[in-house]
């Protein structure tokens, strides 16, 4: 429409022009029956509006079926649609079922070994406390006995034995630890996949409840669809009929032509138009597209060793008094008893060893341990991602279908509520055609045969009238069953969108919290990390530091002591020193042997040179 325009009439306006029509031929009937006019006009102009009556009724036939079959239509895809998304989703189920029975049976294994290590460490430590107590009652026996080198041996031996226990049991407990941690995450994902699980499957059963309600819905439309076209041709069956009779009484009578009567020119009437002065635009027909660690190490503990002495500095041989034998007798008598150096030194390094080296394995271990539940968190996102795509897909998917519903639907009560209205217009409008051949009998404007016709025209639309105000009885039905399956789909949408909502929530949360400790792996997995390179640097300072001769230079340095004062108790008895040293093995004075060549090359030597030699000046043998 133009600006400026009158608007144009609506179907009610139209059938309300039709009916004052009517009211004017009823009235020009009368007119002309006191003055013996001609009925032709009156007759034409029931024709005409029963044509129209009859073409509005068609024309609001083909809008409602226009409805119907868009909402068909739509129906159909989008049931489609669900059923397809509903057999993935299932498959995603047995998925989920599938791996939700491989993470029980890795607790349950998971659980057993962390019960067994429980029981070994118990072992342990009842091992370790029997061991203890027989140490006591060892001591007690040993006090008796009083054997002290096999006592030494004894006490060796189960001190290695009480070491091998302490080193089983760190190792138990360290398996323990690792074992506990995955226990408890293999117990929290079977927890989390129970939810996940449970969640679905209420948000399926509250789907498949809004689709069920869909489905009736389109069934209950397309039963609407077809009572309403069987309704439709009972009222326009008997209209045809009775235009049919009036254009066979259109012959004029015998008393001569009447004067034409001057008509207003009137439009035809639409009879279930609706009143919008623009047609609905046309609904989307596809949805489709809507469906879619451990502590560093600890310091060195290097023990101090004194630096070896030059054993050849203090082997000169020097006079000393006659007061200094008894000093020298009793060092030589607690060098002698001291006897040779202990290997304490060896196990200290083999036991830093051993447990830096158990420290190190349980810090590897720890790091794949890390390894592998980021493994674990990362596949668990990806599952609860997919999982979030797929409940945000089912909530688009229902909230289009509820918005086409609450659309199509409207229109529907919209249609309903227009043609209640026009079935009170057209019954009106039967009333008065019939009034107006009434008339025109009761004013003899009609002849015997016309008559007859009249009669049949009469019977055709009180048919007509019979079969409107069946269909106005309908209508109401039909109103209140609309109201009724539109409250369903709202709620059953709402249920459905409920339980999507409250399954997104719990899957986001999870999202977070696997993000989460996927940053605490990674964390732990660099300290584990960092305590490896510190414990192998360690361990190369140790194996260093162990591999070093400090002993072997102790020894040395014990052997030079004890033969210096032995040379030097020897020159106070007054004893000559290579009698002495030929006595205790031919060692020299500084420690060296002497061998065969060099005892017949000393006895070529004058006293003199023998004595240079021994002392270790050098001069010229020639």
């Amino acid at each position: 429409m133009k600006r400026g325009e009158p608007p144009a009439p609506t179907a009610m306006a139209r059938l309300a022009a039709g009916l004052a029509v009517l009211l004017w031929a009823a009235s020009g009937a009368r007119h002309r029956r006191s003055a013996g006019a001609d009925v032709d006009s009156s007759l034409a102009q029931v024709r005409d509006t029963l044509q129209n009556l009859r073409r509005s009724v068609e024309d609001s036939g083909r809008e409602a079926e226009n409805l119907y079959i868009r909402r068909q239509r739509w129906c159909e895809a989008s049931l489609h649609a669900f059923a397809e998304k509903k057999e993935v989703i299932s498959a995603s189920l047995h998925r989920m079922g599938v791996d939700i029975k491989e993470q029980e049976a890795a607790a349950e294994e998971a659980e057993g070994t962390a019960f067994q290590l429980k029981a070994d460490i118990a072992i342990v430590r009842h091992t370790l406390n029997k061991t203890a107590e027989m140490i006591k009652v060892w001591r007690s026996d040993l006090a008796a006995d009083k054997d002290e080198e096999a006592a030494e041996e004894d006490e060796a031996l189960l001190k290695a034995l009480v070491r091998n226990k302490e080193e089983t049991l760190a190792s138990l407990e360290g398996e323990e630890e690792v074992i506990s941690q995955m226990l408890a995450q293999l117990q929290a994902g079977v927890v989390e996949s129970r939810v996940q699980r449970a969640d679905r499957d209420d948000s399926i059963a509250k789907e498949g409840l809004f689709v069920a309600e869909l489905g009736d819905a389109c069934s209950r439309s397309l039963d609407r669809a077809h009572a309403q076209a069987a309704a439709r041709t009972k009222t326009v069956a008997p209209i045809a009929a009775a235009i049919t009779a009036l254009e066979q009484l259109g012959t004029p009578r015998a008393a001569g032509p009447s004067p034409p009567v001057a008509r207003p020119p009137l439009e035809v009437p639409s009879f279930l138009q609706q009143g919008s002065e623009q047609a609905a635009a046309k609904a989307e027909e596809d949805l489709l597209e809507v469906f879619g660690g451990p502590p560093g190490p600890a310091e060195e503990h290097v023990p101090t060793v004194p630096p070896a002495g030059d054993a050849d500095e203090d082997s000169t041989e020097v006079p000393l008094p006659p007061v200094q034998r008894p000093k020298i007798q009793s060092l030589l008598e607690d060098l002698r008893a001291r006897g040779r150096p202990r290997s304490d030194q060896k196990e200290w390094c083999a036991e830093e060893r051993a447990t830096f080296e158990r420290v190190l394995a349980l810090a590897q271990t720890s790091v794949g341990e890390m390894e592998a539940e980021t493994e674990v968190h990362a596949e668990a996102s990806s599952q609860v991602a997919a999982g979030l795509q797929t409940v945000e897909s089912s909530l688009k998917a229902v909230s289009a279908a509820m918005q086409e519903a609450n659309a199509s639907f409207a229109k529907e009560q919209a249609l309903v509520a227009g043609r209640a209205r026009d079935q009170v217009l057209a019954g009106k409008i039967l009333e008065q055609a019939m009034e107006v051949l009434e008339d025109l009998r009761a004013s003899d404007g009609l002849s015997g045969s016309a008559e007859q016709g009249a009669d049949n025209v009469t019977a055709s639309l009180k048919a007509a009238e019979t079969a409107f105000g069946l269909q106005a009885r309908a209508l109401a039905a039909v109103k209140q069953e609309v109201a009724s399956t539109l409250g369903k789909l709202v709620k059953g949408a709402q249920d459905a969108a409920d339980a999507l909502g409250h399954e997104r929530s719990n899957l986001e949360l999870a999202r977070d919290s696997h993000s989460s400790e996927r940053r605490r792996c990674a964390e732990n997995k660099a300290m584990h990390e960092s305590g490896i390179r510190e414990t192998q640097v360690y361990l190369k300072s140790l194996q260093a530091e162990c591999s070093s001769n400090v002993e072997e230079l102790e020894e040395r340095e014990r052997e030079a002591e004890l033969r210096a004062l032995e040379d030097s108790q020897a020159v106070l008895e007054g004893r000559r020193l290579a009698d002495h040293r030929r006595t205790r093995g031919s060692r020299g004075l500084r420690g060296g042997t002497a061998g065969p060549a060099a005892a017949k090359a000393l006895a070529n030597l004058s006293p003199l040179e023998r004595a240079a030699v021994e002392m270790g000046v050098a001069f010229d043998g020639d």
